[in-house]
């Protein structure tokens, strides 16, 4: 549950920003409910996707370094004249 527990909570808040702005407008109020709730499931979704992205960062594997400091030396020789 805590791993779905920060989404709901930013997906809800997002939603309640929406509904919030909305609501100035003065437009009816099952208009700013179905905009509230877009929001919502935005913002949960795209809490879920930079929480994965900031993981996959995080964990980059000792191979991919590997790699990194072979581009490097790999990109300081010169071409071939084919």
């Amino acid at each position: 549950m805590k791993k779905y527990m920060k989404p709901l909570l930013e997906g809800l808040a997002v939603g309640i920003v929406f509904v919030s702005i909305t609501m100035l407008f003065q437009i009816p109020h099952y208009m700013s409910a179905i905009i509230g709730v877009l929001a919502a499931i935005g913002g949960f979704r795209n809490s879920i996707k930079m929480d994965a992205e900031k993981k996959a960062k995080n964990a980059v594997p000792a191979s991919a370094s590997d790699d990194l400091k072979n581009a490097d030396t790999d990109a300081n020789k010169e071409p071939k004249n084919d």
